[in-house]
């Protein structure tokens, strides 16, 4: 069987990882303080390091992954035709999407307080988006169904997760618009969670298949 290049594979998952990190509590958290938080600013730092993590991440993210796409070892990184190959693959799509979701969710933080909420409502939908754009569940068929379920599953994950760290940090600072951002995620998370599990319902059938699968199979 083919060796397994640990190191790199490492480095992808670990990209990933803070990808995931900057889309989900990053632009997530961007949407929440935006649209949940009212004037309160918990979490803020926290949410901003997240985008950049996630910044850093996706641009190395590429670069691995065409390593991986040219079975290169870590040290041909910095060549350039590694960049283009990483670049032309389906994850170069995912990339290109995540860094501009990533952007925008920097922008409602930091730009006038006039275009956070469209910002941050553009960035969370970059993420769905992105996460739409490659990987194995969004590549199956039918792709008329799977792509905006994965859209659907990613902007459920990032609304939810992403609430959670600017909200446990307003509650515990007790600040004056933590009781309102509660009332508000509240009210918002119960069609969240309901869209959330019936995309990931619906992909797990779709990939799955069979309960003999949750197994036999990576995916299951």
């Amino acid at each position: 069987s083919e060796a397994v290049d640990w190191p790199l594979r490492s480095a992808i998952w670990t990209g990933k990882i803070f990808l995931y990190v900057g889309l989900f509590l990053g632009v997530g958290g961007a949407f929440a303080l935006a649209w949940l938080a009212g004037s309160g600013r918990a979490g803020q730092r926290f949410v901003a390091a997240a985008i950049l993590s996630g910044l850093v991440a996706s641009c190395l993210s590429l670069g691995l992954q065409g390593l991986d796409a040219l079975g290169a070892p870590l040290s041909h990184l910095a060549q350039s035709v590694v960049w283009r190959t990483g670049l032309d693959t389906s994850f170069g799509w995912t990339v290109l999407v995540a860094l501009i979701a990533l952007g925008l969710g920097l922008l409602s933080l930091a730009g006038p307080r006039a275009t956070a909420k469209p910002s941050a409502l553009a960035g969370l939908a970059g993420v769905g988006v992105a996460l739409a754009a490659s990987g194995h569940a969004s590549a199956a068929e039918p792709q008329w169904l799977t792509r905006p379920m994965v859209f659907l599953h990613g902007v459920g994950i990032a609304l939810w997760a992403g609430a959670l760290i600017p909200l446990g940090l307003a509650l515990k600072g007790q600040s004056a618009g933590a009781t309102p951002f509660l009332r508000r995620f509240s009210w918002a998370i119960l069609p969240v969670v309901a869209v959330l599990a019936a995309a990931g319902i619906v992909l797990a059938v779709i990939q799955v298949q069979t309960p003999a699968a949750l197994v036999d199979t990576a995916y299951g």
